[in-house]
């Protein structure tokens, strides 16, 4: 196949380590890969990678210089003096937005890519115009509440992913349930929508070969605290675990330490010395935690498929999840791990307490066909194949 050249726009303040992994994927394979992004990070830039700051928010004079040097480099380029005043424009009224479109549509002319890859459907805005012009193809990635939870309770952004995703190339779906998510939004013959699973470089984490559920139960969620994580209904699971007697910790990492709906349902159940919320730690200290617990318990009402239980299934963390989302497309139920339905307490209780009393035999076999299914869903080499996959059948 013809290398390709491939613009990932990503608009994020820390990139997410599919796309780091993708990016270091594509380069290896020979593809000349671009990254247009909006907050620039140079001390974490892969080698081989050319970087486009479209413009950061808060560097004003950077901001104008680098917009003046991509208008320059396409001064021959289709449509010269409109993109021009476009960007006096915005100059004049200080319009980030509008500078950051201009950048984008420069970036392109620059760089000429086969394929731009949006990695979230916030940037949306940001090329409406360009996928009516015709200068490439645009493939978008579908994950997060962006897709499965955003569009079904606004309207507005219903209607307008339905307009737009008429538009698009190709898409990304992290999951099958993402992919039927997309489809109830826009759907057609013609719809290219393929299910690539985010990859992990499996052999660079060390399976915990010396598990020890212990006497005291310690579970472990890890998360943004927001609504759709579960969190509040897994505390109050805790106070039904406290009635049960079972002997229990419970740490929440990523949370902040003032969050007033968990304090207080943490303060109504009395649970000050079971449940524990700390904030956000580094990925190595979140593996150090892994090692150290007897179960991941995610509790939440949706997800794509949640990269924390793909690393907890890596490590040899049983996970206990809400059938959500993706989340039976990753475990199957007392084999890979265990499910419950969604926002059940009672039923997520129960799975925990009979967790509990699980003998470690079972709990070991369970561990090891976990890990294998990660190994064979969810390893980098393929997700990046499947992605040019994916670029290919867009352009063809």
């Amino acid at each position: 196949m013809n290398k390709l050249s491939i613009l990932i726009f990503d608009g994020s303040k820390k990139k997410a380590t599919f796309i780091n992994k993708l990016i270091k994927g594509l380069v290896q394979h020979g593809h000349k890969v671009t990254v247009a992004e909006f907050h620039s990070d140079k001390k974490n830039r892969i080698f081989g990678v050319t970087y486009i700051n479209l413009g950061s928010e808060r560097k004003k004079l950077s901001l104008v210089l680098e917009s003046l040097i991509l208008l320059i480099v396409t001064l021959f380029k289709r449509d010269f003096f409109r993109r021009f005043l476009r960007l006096v424009k915005g100059f004049l009224n200080m319009n980030i937005k509008e500078i950051r479109k201009v950048n984008l549509v420069n970036a392109i002319l620059k760089t000429k890519p086969d394929i731009v890859h949006l990695q979230w459907l916030s940037l949306l805005p940001f090329c409406e115009e360009l996928l009516d012009k015709g200068l490439t193809k645009f493939v978008l990635s579908q994950r997060g509440t962006h897709i499965n939870v955003r569009p079904f309770i606004d309207g507005e952004n219903f209607s307008y992913l339905k307009r737009v995703f008429a538009k698009i190339d190709g898409f990304h779906s992290v999951s099958k349930a993402i992919q039927e998510k997309s489809n109830l939004i826009y759907t057609s013959k013609q719809k290219v929508d393929e299910v690539v699973y985010s990859g992990i470089n499996i052999a660079d984490i060390e399976f915990n070969k010396q598990y020890f559920k212990g006497k005291t139960l310690n579970l472990l969620s890890v998360g943004r605290p927001h609504w759709i994580k579960g969190y509040a209904a897994m505390i109050k699971v805790c106070s039904m675990l406290k009635n049960e007697g079972l002997d229990f910790k419970y740490t929440i990492i990523g949370t902040n330490t003032n969050e007033e709906e968990l304090l207080y349902l943490i303060a109504h159940y009395s649970l000050e010395d079971r449940v524990i919320l700390k904030p956000k730690v580094s990925q190595e200290t979140v593996f150090k935690l892994m090692r150290s617990s007897s179960a991941l318990v995610l509790p939440s009402l949706e997800e794509g498929i949640a990269n924390v239980a793909i690393e907890a299934m890596v490590v040899g963390l049983p996970v206990i999840s809400t059938n959500c989302g993706g989340m039976a497309e990753l475990i199957e139920d007392h084999k890979s791990g265990y499910l419950v339905p969604v926002n059940n307490k009672r039923a997520l209780a129960g799975a925990i307490i009979n967790f509990s009393q699980e003998n470690l035999e079972t709990i070991n076999e369970l561990r090891q066909k976990a890990r294998q299914k990660v190994e064979v869903q969810h390893n980098t080499a393929k997700m990046v194949e499947d992605m040019e996959k994916l670029y290919y059948k867009c352009l063809s």
